[in-house]
């Protein structure tokens, strides 16, 4: 269960992270890992 939990924070951490850094992610930036 705590594996679970921790996989959906970190996506809906990288969605956040997607949504307010579209601009730098589409000049190659890169994402967090």
């Amino acid at each position: 269960m705590c594996r679970d939990e921790f996989r959906l924070r970190r996506l809906e951490a990288k969605a956040c992270y997607d949504q307010s850094q579209t601009a730098m992610g589409r000049l190659g930036l890169g994402h967090p890992v």
